[in-house]
C-alpha cells in the first residue's frame, strides 16, 4: 500500500512515479476526508515523567511558527492576516483537542509537498489529560512541519533559550493562530463543504442530548435559505453558537473556555471559520461525555460542494437547536443526572 499506518514511506523514481499517479490521487481524495473528520481524540496516560509546564509547551509552538514562517518565504506565499481569538478559561483537556488539530494539518501539509503521512502516537487512554499530553501532540506536529522543511533544503532558526510565562489560555491561541498559518500554506484550502460537515457534527451531537427531554420540542426544520452569504457571516453565528454552548454548560456544572474575536479587516476565509466549527464539536463532545445514557450520534459526512449560504442555513438551525435546549436545562438543572425516558 502506498501509505503505511504508523511509517512514513516515500515514492521515488520517474517510472514508479508514473505506475502510481493513478493511486496516489486516489488515496489522496480518500486521506483528506480522514484527516479532517475530526473526532473525539483519545487521551493519553498520565506520564511517568515530570509533566511539561504550559511556558515549555507555548515554547514549542512559538518554534513550529518560525518554522512555518521559513517555510512560507520558501514557498513564495504572501503573508496573509489571520482571524484572532481572544481565549479565558481554557482547560488542558480543550488545549489537547486544539492540538490533535494542529498535528492533523501538519500531517496534511507533510502530504501535499513531501508525499508523506504518519498516524499521530497516542499512548494509553486516561480521563486526565494534563499539558504533558498537550506537549506530546505538538511535538509530534513540529516533526511533522520539520519533515517539509528538510525536504525543501530549508536551514531552519534556532530555538530560543528561554521559554515564555504562559497559561493554558494562552496555549490555545497559540495553536489556534498557529493551525492558520498551516492553512495559508495547504495546497487545498479548507472549503464551505469542509466547514458544513463540521457544523453538522456539531448538530448531531446537541441532538443526542436532547434523549434526556423526550417528548419536548426539537428544532426539525432548517431556516430560511439566504443566497450571497459569506464565511465571516458564518463566523459571527458559530461564534453565537459558542456563547450558546458556554451557557449550556455553565448551567449544567461544566467549565469551557470564553471566547471572544478580535475584528479582523480582511475577509475570513473558510479555513478560520473551520476552526470555529471545530471548537464548538470539541466543546459539545465535552457535555456530551458528562451525560451517561445517551444514543450515539448521527454520523456527519462529506456533504458534496456546499457554498457560504449553505454553512450559513446549517448553522443557524444549530444556534436555534442549542438555544432550545438551553431552554429546556435551564427548566430541570439536573438534567444531567436524570434517567432517559
Amino acid at each position: 500500500m502506498f501509505f503505511s499506518d504508523d511509517k512514513t514511506h516515500h515514492v521515488t523514481g520517474a517510472k514508479r512515479m508514473a505506475n502510481a499517479t493513478g493511486r496516489f490521487h486516489t488515496h489522496t481524495i480518500a486521506l483528506t476526508f480522514c484527516l479532517f473528520a475530526l473526532i473525539t481524540p483519545p487521551a493519553l496516560s498520565t506520564p511517568t515523567t515530570p509533566a511539561h509546564t504550559t511556558s515549555q509547551t507555548l515554547a514549542l509552538i512559538q518554534v513550529m511558527g518560525t518554522h512555518l514562517e521559513a517555510i512560507r518565504i520558501y514557498m513564495g506565499k504572501a503573508q496573509m492576516e489571520i482571524a484572532r481569538l481572544d481565549v479565558e478559561n481554557a482547560a488542558a483537556h480543550e488545549t489537547y483537542y486544539q492540538a490533535v488539530n494542529l498535528y492533523r494539518k501538519a500531517d496534511r501539509l507533510a502530504l501535499e509537498i513531501i508525499r508523506s503521512t504518519r498516524e499521530l502516537e497516542y499512548r494509553d487512554r486516561s480521563e486526565d489529560i494534563g499539558m504533558d499530553a498537550v506537549y506530546a501532540v505538538v511535538e509530534q506536529a513540529l516533526q511533522r512541519v520539520d519533515a517539509v522543511a528538510a525536504d525543501l533544503g530549508i536551514d531552519l532558526p534556532p530555538a530560543p533559550d528561554e521559554a515564555p510565562t504562559a497559561s493554558v489560555s494562552d496555549v490555545y491561541e497559540a495553536l489556534l493562530n498557529t493551525g492558520q498559518r498551516i492553512n495559508q500554506l495547504l495546497e487545498r484550502q479548507f472549503s464551505p463543504s469542509d466547514v458544513y460537515q463540521q457544523v453538522t457534527k456539531a448538530l448531531n451531537i446537541t441532538l443526542a442530548l436532547f434523549d434526556r427531554f423526550p417528548g419536548e420540542r426539537r428544532v426539525t426544520q432548517e431556516p430560511e435559505w439566504t443566497p450571497g452569504k459569506k464565511p465571516g457571516d458564518v463566523y459571527q453565528v458559530l461564534l453565537d453558537c459558542h456563547a450558546v454552548v458556554r451557557d449550556i454548560a455553565q448551567r449544567s456544572g461544566i467549565d469551557v473556555l470564553a471566547l471572544s474575536a478580535t475584528p479582523k479587516s480582511s475577509p475570513y476565509r473558510p479555513g478560520e471559520v473551520y476552526d470555529i466549527a471545530t471548537l464548538l464539536v470539541s466543546e459539545l463532545n465535552y457535555i456530551y461525555a458528562a451525560v451517561p445514557g445517551l444514543s450515539q450520534p448521527a454520523a456527519s459526512y462529506f456533504p458534496g460542494r456546499k457554498f457560504p449560504s449553505d454553512v450559513h442555513q446549517r448553522a443557524r438551525r444549530l444556534h436555534q437547536t442549542l438555544i432550545r435546549l438551553d431552554e429546556l436545562i435551564a427548566r430541570r438543572p439536573g438534567w444531567r443526572q436524570t434517567e432517559r425516558g
